[in-house]
């Protein structure tokens, strides 16, 4: 089993720098209106079986993005494996 930790998922820009999800709170603070829709259908942290999926959206503060970084740590040996994804750009 792999624990997927939402907090540990980052969006990449270009120049290398990182951002981490909005907070249940800064949702809750930045999109007052539709909060009550958002927040039940975000991502949770979980732990995964083989064959397991997660299913979820995250909100991350507006930029440009190249990828995003999401972080997989082995429940028994705690040893954490990352992946990355890489979206096309305009100019692609």
């Amino acid at each position: 089993p792999m624990s997927l930790l939402t907090d540990k998922i980052r969006m990449r820009t270009g120049s290398g720098s990182t951002a981490a999800p909005l907070s249940s709170a800064e949702i809750q603070q930045r999109l007052a209106a539709a909060a009550t829709e958002v927040l039940p259908k975000l991502l949770r942290s979980v732990v995964l079986k083989t064959g397991d999926r997660a299913d979820g959206f995250l909100i991350f503060p507006a930029g440009l993005y190249d990828s995003a970084l999401v972080q997989l740590v082995d429940v028994e040996t705690k040893e954490a494996e990352e992946f990355e994804t890489t979206f096309p750009t305009a100019g692609q």
